[in-house]
């Protein structure tokens, strides 16, 4: 008798230790190995599509950017392509977005001299291949998203911001080969009646900077089951539009660490607490227009380490996920279908249900 209970006492010990990892093991639905670059100057490593994009954003003057991109499988589908243009004094990559059958659509400013720019957004194909060029006459796309592998849907605005109009346009939408579909999106619109009376636009003004010209700053595009929607972290504003370009709807949002209006960008409050950098904010499969979830990051810093949030639509704020992301795996890097993309340390992404961890 006495043997078979310690044989018992220690298969109930191994099961009572086992079986955390067993469960953590089977919130991750898939995982895979992508060598991160971490030097700096570099964009914050994303997915896109089912696509890992990283890029070099040549901020000086003379700096080539170059852009590389990996599948879900862990393969480089496109290799270090470099962006330069004849004449170029200045060439800067400002965001990317993966096309979904293997190409990838860059933004970028072609500066000539250090008071004249031309916009473009540049298609390339695998595995290195620059295959159009599409000027945006001078519309810089801050952050852009193509839906369904045929529409590029770009938000931003003129990058030389001294004589750019008082209540410009912020969405610009293409077709994949590059012809403009439509303008729309008055900046106006990222603030509501309430931010207007309260003075909110006169309180984000910075060396010049007018609200209706930075709105897009730090934003994040992003698409929806049906249509596509923009978080404005200037304006702490959430938008969303149809199909057709249309505006649909907007939310106010305050940041999960911040309540008050945003912080210029050259405030020292700006960097604490790093609450309206918004290029982890995703969309999973879910709801009707799909789920948002957000990690807000620090500017610069590194991968995003404040937690996850969902965005409760009719609370109008971001809550918590109450469940732990599994033992090492942090940040919001991406989303697939309904799970949302993780990394542990330097290279490995985890897919994870979001239903797992409420």
């Amino acid at each position: 008798m006495g043997k078979f209970v310690s044989t018992f006492l220690r298969i109930l010990a191994i099961s009572v230790f086992t079986f955390p990892m067993l469960s953590g093991q089977n919130i991750i639905q898939r995982s895979v190995k992508i060598p991160v670059d971490f030097r700096p100057g570099l964009s914050l490593d994303r997915w896109d599509n089912g696509y890992w994009i990283q890029y070099e954003r040549a901020e000086h003057p003379g700096d080539h950017p170059s852009i590389w991109m990996y599948d879900r499988e862990g393969k480089l589908i496109i290799s270090h392509t470099e962006i330069w243009f004849p004449g170029a004094y200045s060439v800067r990559l400002l965001c990317a977005a993966a096309v979904g059958d293997g190409s990838l659509i860059a933004s970028v400013e072609d500066w000539k001299s250090a008071a004249k720019v031309s916009t473009a957004l540049v298609h390339i194909k695998p595995p290195s291949r620059i295959s159009d060029v599409y000027l945006t006459s001078r519309f810089a796309p801050d952050s852009i998203a193509v839906r369904n592998g045929s529409e590029i849907w770009a938000f931003g605005g003129d990058p030389v911001h001294s004589d750019a109009p008082s209540n410009p346009d912020t969405l610009e939408r293409f077709s994949i080969s590059g012809k403009l579909l439509s303008k729309s999106i008055p900046a106006a619109m990222y603030f509501s009646d309430a931010d207007r009376s309260s003075g909110l636009p006169s309180k984000v003004q910075s060396n010049g900077y007018r609200p209706e010209t930075w709105v897009t700053y730090h934003g994040e595009a992003v698409v929806l089951d049906d249509g596509v929607g923009f978080f404005s972290p200037m304006a702490g504003s959430w938008l969303e539009l149809g199909t057709d370009g249309k505006f649909r709807s907007r939310l106010s949002l305050a940041s999960p660490f911040n309540t008050g209006a945003p912080s210029p960008p050259n405030s020292t409050s700006w960097f604490t607490p790093p609450a309206y950098y918004a290029r982890s904010i995703v969309s999973a499969a879910g709801a009707v227009f799909g789920e948002l979830y957000y990690s807000p990051a620090h500017p610069g810093g590194p991968a995003p380490p404040y937690g996850l949030f969902r965005l409760d639509r009719v609370a109008g704020r971001w809550v918590p996920l109450a469940g732990s992301p599994p033992e090492g795996y942090g940040g919001l890097f991406g989303a697939d279908g309904a799970d949302l993309i993780l990394r542990s340390g330097c290279c490995t992404y985890a897919w994870v249900n979001p239903s797992s961890l409420r």
